[in-house]
């Protein structure tokens, strides 16, 4: 059972390693996992050979906080699942070089070469999700309007 201060409350560590964990379980275990360190030492309250804590709720809280941007636990806990700074930045470079070979493309045949860059650029996840989405109404939408038609016209 993790470690409580004089007269039994809870330090205040380990409600907030508590919280994290209820919050981001797989992406703290997953994490964690990748550095070698099993969650369950802290679940379950093992101690070394020495008597102390393999992982108290301190140096847990402290792992997390210095992970890398990368991690799924501070991409989820701290961005909401959005990709890092540098994620982003390489993002909207690779979709500049795109709109920049649609618009030399299109000059450079008159006209006749057109492609939409938007349809291959790169998104974050988040903003993914939300397009999908959107399109996956939209898809719907349709086919209930041109079923709606062919019902009107009396071919259904």
């Amino acid at each position: 059972m993790p470690s409580t201060r004089s007269g039994g409350r809870p330090a205040p560590k380990v409600p907030t390693a508590i919280e994290l964990w209820k919050r981001y379980a797989g992406q703290i275990e997953s994490d964690l996992t990748r550095l070698g360190i099993d969650i369950a030492d802290w679940h379950q309250a093992t101690r070394d050979e020495h008597g102390r804590l393999k992982l108290s709720s301190r140096k847990l809280l402290v792992l997390l906080k210095y992970l890398p941007d990368e991690s799924q636990t501070r991409t989820d806990a701290e961005r909401g699942g959005r990709q890092t700074r540098g994620q982003r930045v390489l993002e909207e470079t690779l979709n500049e070089a795109m709109r920049l070979r649609a618009s030399t493309e299109a000059i450079g045949s008159r006209g006749e070469v057109r492609w939409d860059p938007d349809e291959y650029a790169w998104r974050d996840p988040v903003d993914q999700k939300r397009i999908d989405e959107q399109l996956a109404v939209e898809r719907v939408e349709a086919a209930r309007a041109q079923e709606d038609l062919l019902t009107d016209l009396g071919f259904t």
